[in-house]
C-alpha cells in the first residue's frame, strides 16, 4: 500500500475507508512535522542524553541506596501498569491486579505484625525458592514498597490509557486477593496460620506465573515454526496469545518478589534473629533456623523426609526452604545471622536450581522494563515539552 498516494479532499473522514484514512493521517502527520529536522535531531539527542544519563543514575541509586531504589521501582511497578490499564480499558487486567495486590496486602500484614507468629517466616521463605541477587547496601524498608507499588501502578495507567479492561480486570482481583494476605501479614498479632497462608499465596503466584511463561514461550515458538498452520488458524492469533501469556507470567513474577522480599525482611526481624544492622536480639541455639525460627529435625548429613538440614560456610544451620527462600527468593545473599557473604553456585549445585536462579534474573531486567522505561521516557518528552519541542 503506497501512503503517500493522494487521498480524495472532497470526502469527508467518516466516509473514507480504512485503507483512506491511513493514508490520510499519515500525510498529516508528515504535513505537521515538515520543516522540523534539525528541531527531531535535538529531540533525539536529548533522549540518547537522558538514557545515559538515567542508566548512571539507577545503578548508582541501586548500589548506594538499594531499599529506596527497590522502593521506587516497586511503586513504579505497581502503578505504571494499572494507570495504563485505566487509560486502555484493560479490565481484565485491573481485575487480576486488584486480586493479586488485595491478597498481597495481607501476606505484607501477616508478615510485619508483631508478635509474629512461630510459622510465618517459613510459609514466606518458601515462596521465594525462585529467585536470585544480594543487595547489602540496604537502609529502610521504603525502597521495596516503592518498587512495589510501582509496578502494582504503572501498568494499570497504561491499561486504563489503552482501553485494555481485560488486563484491568486481572489486576484488579489480583490486587484483592494480594491485599488481603498482605493486611494478615501486617496484623498485629499475627495468627498461627498467617505464615503457611503467605507461603501457599506467593507460591502460587510463582507457580501460576512461571506456567503462563513457559506455555506463552512455547506457543511462540510453535507459531515461528508454522505449527498454527495444522490447525488452520492465523500466525496472529496465536503470537497474540502467546504474547498475552508471557506479560502476565513475567509481570506478576516480577510483582510478586517484590512484595515477597518486602515481608522477607518484616517476618525475619520480627523474630529477632535477624537485623539489618548490628547484632541480632536473640542468642541463636544450635538446632535452631535463624530464618523461621523452628527447630530443626533433621541433621547436615541425614537424608530428610520433607526437607533436608544446610549448612552455610560461616556454620550456621537452617531448613532447606527458609535458606532457598532467603537467598533465592528474597534476595540475600548473606547469612541470616552473622551476615557471611553466601555463594548460591557452591550452595545449589543441584541442575534443577539454576532455572529459579535466571528466572529471578529475567525478572530483574522486566522490572527495569516496565517501571524504568517508561519513567526515563516521560522525562525526555518532559525536557521536550520545556524547549518547545515537537
Amino acid at each position: 500500500m503506497d501512503l503517500h498516494r493522494p487521498v480524495d479532499s472532497n470526502k469527508t473522514y467518516e466516509d473514507m475507508t480504512a485503507e483512506e484514512k491511513l493514508r490520510f493521517d499519515h500525510q498529516k502527520m508528515h504535513e505537521l512535522h515538515r520543516g522540523h529536522e534539525s528541531m527531531h535531531t535535538t529531540m533525539v539527542l536529548i533522549l540518547i542524553v537522558t538514557l545515559v544519563v538515567a542508566q548512571f543514575v539507577v545503578v548508582e541509586w541501586k548500589k548506594r541506596h538499594y531499599r529506596s531504589y527497590a522502593f521506587f521501582t516497586m511503586v513504579s511497578m505497581w502503578s505504571i501498569p494499572l494507570a495504563l490499564s485505566f487509560n486502555k480499558g484493560w479490565w481484565r487486567f485491573i481485575t487480576i491486579w486488584t486480586v493479586f495486590t488485595l491478597l498481597t496486602g495481607i501476606v505484607i500484614r501477616k508478615s510485619t505484625a508483631k508478635p509474629m507468629s512461630n510459622t510465618t517466616p517459613r510459609l514466606w521463605s518458601r515462596v521465594h525458592a525462585y529467585h536470585n541477587g544480594a543487595y547489602p547496601h540496604c537502609h529502610t524498608c521504603s525502597g521495596t514498597f516503592f518498587t512495589m507499588v510501582s509496578m502494582w501502578s504503572i501498568p494499570l495507567a497504561l491499561s486504563f490509557n489503552k482501553g485494555w479492561w481485560r488486563f484491568i480486570t486481572i489486576w484488579t482481583v489480583f490486587t484483592l486477593l494480594t491485599g488481603i494476605v498482605i493486611r494478615k501479614s501486617t496484623a498485629k498479632p499475627m495468627s498461627n496460620t498467617t505464615p503457611r497462608l503467605v507461603y501457599k499465596w506467593f507460591y502460587l503466584i510463582y507457580k501460576v506465573s512461571c506456567f503462563l511463561g513457559i506455555v506463552g514461550y512455547i506457543l511462540m515458538m510453535a507459531t515461528f515454526v508454522g505449527i498454527n498452520t495444522f490447525f488452520g488458524h492465523k500466525p496472529q492469533q496465536w503470537m497474540d496469545v502467546a504474547l498475552v501469556l508471557l506479560f502476565y507470567g513475567l509481570y506478576f513474577g516480577v510483582l510478586g518478589r517484590d512484595v515477597a522480599e518486602y515481608c522477607t525482611d518484616k517476618m525475619a526481624a520480627s523474630i529477632g534473629y535477624y537485623t539489618k544492622e548490628g547484632i541480632p536480639t536473640r542468642q541463636l541455639e544450635s538446632n535452631v533456623c535463624a530464618v523461621c525460627g523452628n527447630q530443626l529435625m533433621v541433621d547436615v548429613n541425614e537424608e530428610g523426609i520433607l526437607e533436608n538440614t544446610y549448612k552455610l560456610p560461616c556454620g550456621h544451620v537452617f531448613h532447606e526452604f527458609c535458606i532457598r527462600g532467603w537467598c533465592i527468593v528474597g534476595k540475600k545473599q548473606t547469612c541470616p545471622y552473622c551476615k557471611e557473604k553466601v555463594d548460591l553456585r557452591r550452595m545449589f549445585t543441584n541442575p534443577w536450581d539454576r532455572p529459579h536462579i535466571l528466572y529471578g534474573q529475567l525478572l530483574d531486567w522486566i522490572r527495569w522494563l516496565v517501571a524504568w522505561q517508561p519513567l526515563i521516557l516521560f522525562l525526555a518528552q518532559g525536557i521536550n515539552w520545556l524547549f518547545g519541542l515537537e
